[in-house]
């Protein structure tokens, strides 16, 4: 066992840090290649963080290590909370791990101000949010990996609940996931939403800013398709269930999500590419279709009696 480091006992990410290198260990067949620093190219605008100080994690017997992913382009307006919520955590072995595509706003100026809570930190461009994700999960060395954006932010406790159901489950190829509370941005109004993966094929009833992913999932499957620009998360899910990944619920809040992301504003081309991804997994196609429909009335005319209308006829036809 290595010997550890507290190098500030206030923050759950410098805590249990090791001054022993990290090996790398990528198995042959796995699909995620992990590596320690990212290979940069002329767009890099700067990287840092404990493992450039020569800091490390490592997982230990009763505090497996949790990895979590921020990525972040001129996110400057919610980027603090975000990174307070992760970095004071009550859990004690968490590796942070920020991608930032390249801010021109206040950004790094706000990641840098994390310099040492941070395990790695790099900004540059990229090809959009499935290859931000998939940079960070490459730089990933947890057991089980998370990933909240700029946007959100967790619960005080959220890594701990999940370090305990981990330790508990005791298997692979495991994905956690709980409640999540909405936030308007527009009205200020609060709702909780409670996932339902019956439903996972009609609506995306699994929270992506709760997951956390064993990393042997991510080995098995890989990371995020750069097909789909804005429904990567359900077509990751679909994806996982079609291969018979165990899912534990959390029936407590994990994260919270505030509303009107990329995803809430191009919500035609998100749910044009859910629709796409149920039927690549299985799911009927006339069945995806109208939900589609459904969903693209029910945003124009959501207290309508063409809105009910629809919603009647479907709970008609597809029970």
């Amino acid at each position: 066992m290595p010997e550890t480091i507290c190098l500030d006992p206030k923050f759950s990410t410098t805590r249990l840090v090791t001054r022993e290198a990290l090996i790398i260990k990528n198995p042959p067949d796995s699909r995620i290649k992990h590596v320690f620093r990212l290979t940069h190219n002329s767009d890099l605008k700067g990287e840092g963080g404990l493992r450039v100080q020569g800091y490390f994690k490592k997982s230990l017997p009763s505090k497996p290590l949790v990895t979590v992913i921020t990525v972040v382009f001129n996110g400057a307006k919610h980027l603090d909370d975000t990174i307070r919520s992760v970095i004071t955590q009550t859990y004690d072995n968490v590796e942070y791990i920020i991608i930032d595509g390249g801010s021109t706003d206040g950004t790094l100026d706000i990641i840098k101000k994390y310099e040492g809570k941070i395990d790695y930190w790099v900004s540059e461009k990229d090809k959009g949010i499935s290859d931000a994700f998939n940079k960070g999960i490459s730089l990933s060395t947890g057991n089980i990996i998370g990933i909240i954006n700029a946007d959100d932010w967790y619960e005080l406790d959220a890594i701990q609940m999940v370090a305990e159901r981990y330790i508990s489950q005791n298997k692979n190829n495991i994905i956690f996931h709980g409640e999540l509370y909405y936030h308007n941005a527009f009205d200020g109004t609060s709702y909780k939403v409670v996932p339902d993966i019956s439903r996972i094929w009609d609506k995306m009833l699994i929270f992506h800013p709760t997951m956390f992913v064993g990393s042997s999932v991510y080995q098995w499957l890989g990371g995020f398709s750069d097909e789909y620009k804005y429904a990567m998360d359900c077509e990751f899910v679909h994806r996982c269930l079609a291969n018979n990944v165990t899912f534990v619920g959390i029936n407590s809040v994990i994260s919270n999500m505030r509303l009107f992301g990329v995803s809430d504003i191009q919500y035609k081309a998100a749910h044009k590419e859910f629709c796409r991804s149920s039927i690549r997994y299985g799911y009927s196609r006339y069945s995806a279709y109208f939900n589609y429909l459904d969903i693209l009335i029910r945003k124009r005319l959501l207290k309508s009696r063409y809105g009910k209308l629809i919603q009647r006829i479907k709970r008609a036809l597809f029970p």
